[in-house]
């Protein structure tokens, strides 16, 4: 199979307005939507710039009631990017969100003010804005979609959405895929930032000679992403070829980049050699620029690295002194605006720029340059990077390169709890898990995860540069953690928050930290689907073996106990909480490693059909089910479950179940199911061949 991957449809909402077209006008003109706010300085005792109050009621397509405004604003994006692609697509679609905080904002204030006495009225506003809340309500524009996932990477979240539906374009999984990220700025944002002195009090400058930090925003962006072939066909006009893209993580620091931009470098390379480009036909860069000092100046180091020291072309530009630094949105709004530069043949500036220290970088005005091909980079908390390549729409729709997905194998897969001597309700300490050094300020969820990463790696064949992804499935996170964050800030004031908590409490946190700890080079990101998560995650894995993302990848779910999560399962869902904590995970290759090595025959998502049992002892087993449908289990013999997860591990558990069956020879061929919000996820295994 040979396709390229087409843009059809953008859509964009940020402190600048709504409308892609429009928002990219006000850039061009150099206008700066952050504003200075003295009352937020104040209260923070940190300087900060937010932006204005967003048009959201007066804006086409207006949210939902009862929607997060983190859902509303990707809601506005979506419609703005459907509308814009037109015509409904033949084959299957897709969906996909990146966030950092989703709906936070609307849960803080019951988090802060929590009650020791936690019944359902307390509970069931504070989870109904989950983190994978805006593709639960994108059905309401999009109908029912093939497949869909929610990812969060810190502030690459939006870029690595974008890459991961690029992937299921090019493997032929979906025909037309949405992707895009959404954020919306919140207390915990405002308070994580200012206690790590990132914010600058008179707005971010990025790459000024005198920055001294960055603005914050929110907004959304949205892309239609389509087989190019598809969009030919139907007659869509093609707005860029998105040739090319790379994800990986730096390894290095949960919040500094790592110095001299290595893997931005390496990710920049591997973008280009993607889209079959050499590094002189890049005319234009959308930077990541923060500006922050360590990052802008990674930033330009790695430029350097692909386009020789000192270089004058490709000219750069970062939109974030303009709509401030968006999180999670940040890398699909920098998308659309760098796939608005290549078809307008027109450069975005660098609004703030009052001392430039490198000829590469574009001034406070706009530069008229008709480009072959862009890049946008995004960069996130834990090293987690994302590097895209558009280029102009001419030539074959056709992929330069035959493509197929590869088989995938679970080479690996195992289970951690508490040993006799220990604690059922309580992660022990790092120090009996990890390597006490190497996990030094690891909350427990960081812990579980990296101690299950270690362990699926152990004796495993691995090349140098460790390229292994690595997929953490989460629904709600450690909350209470978040609860004592919220609590400290109101009773302390904001100056007594501890600003190495902050990382740790984005969702992300744990995948970024295991990387760290592990050395893992490959994609990294948690995933979530409420009490699918687990299972969202090990399709994360699959596909990013599958579909040459990486030569390796880990799905990990964890069972932490916490306190409030467990509550609100039990709430919302009817799952009982879990009796000890524990962790499980699965390492996916595309080769099998051993005799215990299992084949992944097929997986996806479809609205109760599962694939057809097998001649042979055919077992299927349930994880979570939120009871919204019955699945069609056929010729399966459905094997109980044993309840020993709460909502953050039961799919994880399952699969485990499932997997060791096989290899007990107890089955020939396994199911596993998670029922949510209507849909089903399912991962159908079988015994691999003899190698």
């Amino acid at each position: 199979m040979s396709v390229r991957v087409a843009v059809t449809g953008l859509g964009a909402v940020c402190g600048l307005g709504a409308g892609a077209r429009s928002i990219f006008d006000s850039l061009l003109a150099s206008s700066v939507a952050v504003q200075n706010r003295a009352e937020v300085q104040e209260r923070l005792g940190a300087g900060i710039v937010s932006l204005a109050e967003l048009p959201l009621s007066s804006a086409d397509g207006a949210g939902q009631a009862g929607a997060s405004r983190t859902e509303e604003l990707g809601l506005l994006a979506l419609r703005e990017a459907h509308d814009h692609a037109g015509s409904a697509a033949q084959g299957p679609v897709g969906l996909v969100w990146g966030t950092t905080t989703g709906g936070l904002r609307e849960t803080e204030l019951c988090l802060a003010n929590l009650a020791d006495e936690r019944g359902a009225t307390e509970l069931a506003p504070l989870f109904a804005f989950p983190i994978s809340g805006l593709v639960s309500r994108s059905n309401r524009i999009l109908g029912s979609v093939d497949r869909a996932r929610t990812v969060c990477s810190a502030c690459s979240s939006g870029a690595l959405a974008i890459a991961l539906g690029a992937a299921w374009v090019r493997g032929g999984l979906c025909e037309r895929v949405y992707v895009g990220g959404a954020d919306a700025l919140c207390a915990t944002t405002l308070l994580g930032f200012g206690a790590l002195g990132l914010l600058d009090p008179i707005g971010g400058r990025p790459f000024d000679s005198e920055r001294a930090g960055l603005s914050l925003g929110e907004g959304a962006g949205c892309l239609v992403l389509e087989a190019g072939d598809a969009a030919v066909r139907r007659g869509a006009s093609v707005l860029a070829w998105l040739d090319g893209w790379a994800c990986g993580a730096e390894a290095f620091h949960v919040t500094q980049p790592e110095p001299g931009g290595n893997t931005p470098a390496r990710l920049i390379r591997a973008a280009l050699s993607r889209a079959g480009l050499e590094s002189s036909r890049i005319g234009y860069v959308n930077a990541h620029g923060t500006g922050t000092v360590r990052n802008d100046d990674a930033e330009i180091e790695a430029l350097e690295r692909v386009f020789e020291a000192g270089f004058a072309s490709p000219r750069v530009s970062s939109c974030k002194a303009q709509i401030g630094h968006t999180l999670g949105a940040a890398g699909a709004l920098e998308a659309v605006f760098s796939v608005l530069a290549l078809s307008e043949g027109c450069l975005p500036p660098n609004a703030r720029l009052a001392q430039s220290g490198h000829p590469s970088l574009i001034g406070r005005a706009s530069e008229r340059v008709r480009c072959e091909a862009v890049i946008s980079n995004s960069f996130g908390f834990g090293g987690m990077d994302a590097v895209l390549c558009f280029a102009q729409p001419d030539g074959d729709p056709s992929g330069r390169q035959e493509f197929s997905p590869a088989p995938v194998f679970v080479s690996k897969s195992l289970v951690i709890g508490p040993s006799e001597s220990q604690d059922p309700r309580n992660v022990p300490d790092r120090g009996a898990l990890l390597d006490k050094d190497r996990s030094r300020r690891f909350d427990p969820l960081s812990v579980l995860v990296s101690a299950c990463a270690e362990r699926c790696l152990e004796g495993v064949p691995l090349e140098p540069e460790r390229p292994i992804g690595l997929f953490h499935g989460t629904a709600f996170g450690l909350v209470s953690r978040a609860q004592r964050f919220l609590d400290r800030a109101r009773r302390s004031g904001a100056s007594r928050v501890p600003p190495l908590d902050f990382p740790l409490l984005l969702p992300s946190a744990p995948s970024g930290n295991a990387s760290i700890y592990a050395k893992l080079h490959g994609p990294a990101a948690a995933v979530s689907r409420l009490v699918a998560s687990a299972h969202a995650a090990l399709h994360a894995a699959l596909e990013c073996v599958s579909l040459g993302e990486a030569p390796h990848a880990l799905s990990i779910a964890t069972e932490p106990l916490d306190e409030i999560s467990q509550r609100a399962g039990e709430v919302l869902f009817g799952v009982a909480p879990a009796p000890v904590w524990g962790a499980a995970g699965q390492l996916v290759q595309r080769v099998p490693l051993d005799e215990d090595s299992v084949q992944v025959l097929d997986w996806g998502e479809s609205d109760g059909g599962l694939p057809g049992a097998p001649e042979g002892r055919a077992v299927a087993f349930l994880g979570g089910n939120d009871r919204s449908l019955e699945p069609d289990f056929g010729g399966w013999a459905l094997s109980a479950v044993q309840q020993d997860s709460s909502i953050e591990g039961l799919g994880a558990f399952a699969i485990e179940r499932c997997l060791t069956a096989l290899r007990r020879e107890e089955a020939d061929c396994g199911l596993v199911v998670d029922v949510v919000e209507g849909r089903c996820l399912f991962t159908l295994f079988g015994k691999a061949p003899p190698r």
